[in-house]
């Protein structure tokens, strides 16, 4: 199952606090936080416990000019990919919908700044 880089708050950590960090965690990038654009629920069923989660989806743009992915042991892989490409990966029907809805929101982002 592929993901979006996340992970839980520390006590007194600011959300977007939490989201730097988890990124340069996971994999080893500096992030500017732009703009929050989705949030969904979800279960997380383990076989001791059920964990009832908030995703608070933002996008991102990196900080550094070397943008070489350093994923951590937690994880396996990495994929860079486009819309058209998002169906070929198994992804949560709610975490494809919030990439969907970053790719539409940043080409607005990156049309702004281009002055179109």
């Amino acid at each position: 199952m592929w993901e979006l880089p996340s992970g839980k708050r520390e006590p007194l950590e600011t959300t977007k606090e939490a989201l730097k960090r988890e990124f340069l965690e996971e994999v080893g990038l500096r992030v500017k936080v732009l703009v929050p654009i989705s949030v969904f629920d979800y279960q997380i069923n383990k076989t001791d416990e059920i964990r009832d989660s908030t995703q608070i989806n933002f996008i991102v743009e990196t900080m550094d000019a070397n943008t070489e992915i350093k994923i951590s042991k937690e994880h396996k892989d990495f994929k860079w990919i486009n819309m058209s490409q998002i169906e070929k990966y198994n992804i949560y029907d709610s975490t494809a919908k919030a990439i969907l809805k970053a790719f539409a929101i940043y080409s607005l982002i990156r049309n702004k700044k281009q002055g179109g």
